[in-house]
Formats: structure tokens, sequence, C-alpha cells
């Protein structure tokens, strides 16, 4: 059973600032949504791949080596994705930094330090940082299944593993 969401909780905010935003880019209903006019709507000018900046981590680190799959640089207006992952990978991974971008609080919390590329105990708390990954989580699963229309289709066949296999083929997505 889908969890019901209210309009005063967090989700239930994020949803209906996400509805908004399906609306706005002009896309509700459409499938596989596409991404490409959820960035204009987020003012996001480019998307390009990430691994220069994973060349220059790896080139600037010593020690652990961390592999990004997406960031968001919100004052270049800019979505960073891993080009080499699969697609429904890389549309996940865009609509999750999409979302980043789209939640205020987000921006306001990133830009508290603009020059750290990453969050660590003098930015976000480790709670703040894994509610905000959820929140893009979230956010980008309402993004690419349009909201309720993916578990409607669901309930329109008859239930087994076939159903998320075929469906996920129609909204491009794993």
């Amino acid at each position: 059973m889908t969890p019901v969401l209210t309009d005063d909780d967090p989700l239930g905010l994020i949803r209906r600032r996400l509805d908004s935003v399906l609306l706005a880019a002009d896309v509700a209903g459409i499938v596989p949504t596409p991404l490409a006019e959820i960035a204009r709507v987020a003012g996001i000018e480019e998307t390009v791949d990430i691994k220069e900046l994973n060349d220059a981590m790896r080139r600037t680190r010593r020690g652990v080596i961390r592999r990004f799959i997406g960031a968001v640089l919100f004052r270049e207006r800019v979505v960073m994705v891993d080009f080499r992952r699969p697609a429904s990978m890389q549309r996940w991974t865009e609509a999750h930094e999409l979302v980043h971008k789209l939640l205020p609080h987000h921006e306001r919390n990133a830009r508290l330090n603009e020059d750290r590329l990453e969050d660590d105990q003098e930015t976000l708390s480790p709670e703040a940082a894994d509610q905000q990954e959820l929140e893009a989580n979230f956010g980008a699963a309402h993004l690419l299944f349009q909201g309720e229309v993916f578990v409607d289709r669901g309930h329109s066949y008859r239930h087994g593993l076939a159903v998320p296999l075929k469906l996920s083929a129609d909204f491009d997505a794993s």
C-alpha cells in the first residue's frame, strides 16, 4: 500500500513542488518524462559528463578515491552525470540532481559553503545530508514516474514481476 502523503509533511511538500514543476515544464503525464524540460524549469543550462571531475579528484586526492556518479553545480547551473553508466541510471542520476536544484533549501544549504565540493562535519550534519539525499531520491522517483502515473498503470496489469519490467521500459527507468 502506498503511504498517504499530506501537503504539510516534508515529502508531501516536495511532491507538491515537483507536481508544479511538471506542470510548468508542460510535461505532466508525458512518459518517459522529458528531463530536458525539467532542467529548463530548474534553470539548468547544461548537463555534462562527470568524468573530468572524477579524473581531477583522482589526481588531487591522496588515499581514498571517491567516484561521483552525479553532481549539481548551483552557481554554474550545470548538472553532471556519469555518462559511462547505463542510460536508465543516467536518467535517475540526472533527475536526482535536478531535484537538488529544484528544492530551494538544498541550494541554500549548498551555498552556505560554496567553496567545498562535498559536505562535511563543518557544513551539513550527517543527518541533514542523509535527509537531502532521501528527498532527492524521492523527488527523482516522482519526476521519472510522474507521481502516481506509474502506480496507476501498474494496477491495470495482473500482478507479477513482469509489470515493473514492462513499465520500466515505458518510463525509461530502471
